[in-house]
């Protein structure tokens, strides 16, 4: 039975078609370097891809929570030491004008001294990182604190900012002011009083005050430093995961050029034998026919 020309031209037709398609994702594969073009190649392997990336997107969050972290803690922990400067210096005059051999108008001269180091103080207390407050806790787009007079009152809340460095854990960056800087405020503003009414005795008690004021904010300075230390362990951490992640993700994605490239060539050697050999079919079908 002679087999119709219609159907040999058809499934040559098909035959070169199937060739076609394959030599287009051979150099589609190859052009775009990625061994998986469609869902339908693999999806497994794709549901992988696609779950790394997410995983790889979060990681990066968590790199940029990181570094503004430390951009945070850098400028609190710059902030916290000036503030124990000013109160080494506040000592010093605190002990200078404690002696009986100083006068009234010393003293009177040492109050408006006082009183520029209360409004460095709360100066400082307002640092900001960008637009934000860093000793507010989380009311952190105000100033933590306003001063009226000598009369200094705390803005924000006991809430500092933290960032997330993990999907279980966060590292706080900011600070609740009114913890940090606790009396300063008052003993420089009974400091100043007592210099205004020449008391001796009350300037001298300030020294203990100032002292505590001290050591609160060095304390506070040395928690710092170890929420230092946690963000570049996370650091440390997620470039670990940053590295698994890419190699896994480029076993999944990326070709193997030698491979595609005898793949493309033996598909285009299969395309050329069918051409010639279709048109052999084609010729002879329709002697056939004549």
């Amino acid at each position: 039975m002679r087999v119709p020309n219609s159907v040999i031209s058809s499934n040559v037709t098909f035959g070169l078609g199937r060739l076609t398609t394959a030599m287009d994702r051979a150099n589609l594969t190859i052009a775009s370097q990625r061994q998986i073009l469609t869902m339908a190649d693999d999806p497994s392997a794709l549901l992988q891809v696609m779950n790394l990336r997410s995983d790889m997107s979060y990681v990066d969050q968590l790199n940029r929570n990181i570094e503004m972290g430390r951009t945070w803690l850098t400028a609190s922990e710059s902030a916290l030491t000036n503030v124990e400067d000013l109160i080494t210096e506040v000592k010093l005059l605190t002990v200078q004008m404690g002696s009986d051999n100083v006068g009234a108008d010393e003293r009177q001269a040492a109050a408006e001294a006082v009183q520029g180091f209360l409004e460095t103080a709360v100066t400082l207390g307002n640092s900001t990182v960008g637009d934000r407050y860093i000793f507010a806790g989380s009311q952190n787009d105000s100033p933590a604190f306003t001063l009226a007079g000598t009369a200094v009152t705390y803005e924000g809340d006991s809430n500092p900012f933290a960032v997330r460095i993990s999907r279980e854990s966060s590292v706080t960056v900011g600070g609740d002011g009114g913890a940090i800087f606790g009396d300063l405020f008052t003993t420089l503003a009974d400091l100043k009083t007592a210099l205004e009414n020449n008391d001796g005795a009350a300037i001298r008690d300030q020294i203990t005050n100032l002292d505590s004021a001290y050591d609160r904010i060095d304390g506070n300075i040395s928690r710092i430093g170890g929420r230092g230390v946690r963000l570049d362990a996370r650091t440390s951490i997620l470039a670990d995961v940053q590295l698994a992640d890419t190699e896994r993700l480029s076993s999944l994605e990326d070709v193997d050029y030698a491979e595609a490239a005898i793949e493309l060539a033996a598909v285009e050697t299969a395309y050329q034998a069918a051409l010639s050999a279709a048109s052999k079919v084609l010729n002879v079908s329709l002697v056939n026919y004549l």
